[in-house]
């Protein structure tokens, strides 16, 4: 009766050890190898000094040395935009920034453009006025030289400029009169003084 009661006892823990045994599914979990990143932080440093420095030169051929994907294929994008945006902007042509594909850019490459739309505007029309302001000048000038009218030297806003068209008619009425008193009206003294040489010049 004792040597059956031990069998079982036996049996027992025999069982116990089984059931507490680790399965393979266990072990091969526990040694699975974990996966490795495709690059390294030095990678990412050195990918970005080299999108950098493809900027900073405007070289598409260094973004070649970028062994990440995205960024290899950013930094050829980046360098594509900024040359259509310099060629949208001196041909003023905001259709070119649509062949752009980065968004930021395409809508900086239209902005770029309509600026300098508006700059060259400007320009124009401040070319045009001083043409126009010329036109004026030269015409009143002509106008009181012929008229021998000191009264239209008052027309003109610049303080030289009246200088030149007084001296105009006084030195004609000088002349005229025989008389080079007649350039003492004037205020300039290098003009009185060239009134005066005229004067004597054309009695000689």
């Amino acid at each position: 009766m004792k040597k059956i009661s031990y069998l079982f006892v036996l049996l027992v823990l025999i069982s116990s050890c089984s059931l507490n045994k680790p399965t393979d599914n266990s072990l091969d979990n526990s040694t699975t190898p974990t996966s490795t990143p495709e690059t390294s932080v030095a990678d990412e440093v050195l990918d970005d000094y080299y999108l950098n420095e493809s900027i900073k030169q405007n070289d598409s051929t260094k973004c070649d040395n970028i062994i990440d994907k995205v960024k290899n294929k950013e930094c050829k994008e980046i360098l594509l935009s900024l040359a259509i945006m310099i060629e949208a902007v001196e041909q003023l042509s905001d259709s070119k920034c649509d062949n752009i594909t980065i968004e930021r850019y395409r809508n900086s490459c239209k902005q770029d453009v309509e600026s300098e739309k508006n700059k060259m505007e400007e320009e124009k029309n401040e070319e045009s006025k001083r043409l126009m302001e010329a036109e004026e000048i030269s015409r009143i000038l002509e106008e009181a030289n012929q008229k021998q009218d000191l009264s239209l030297c008052d027309n003109l806003s610049d303080k030289n400029q009246k200088d030149v068209c007084y001296y105009n008619v006084i030195v004609q009425e000088s002349i005229k009169k025989q008389d080079s008193s007649v350039c003492e009206q004037l205020q300039n003294e290098t003009y009185k003084q060239a009134c005066k040489d005229n004067y004597e010049f054309s009695r000689s």
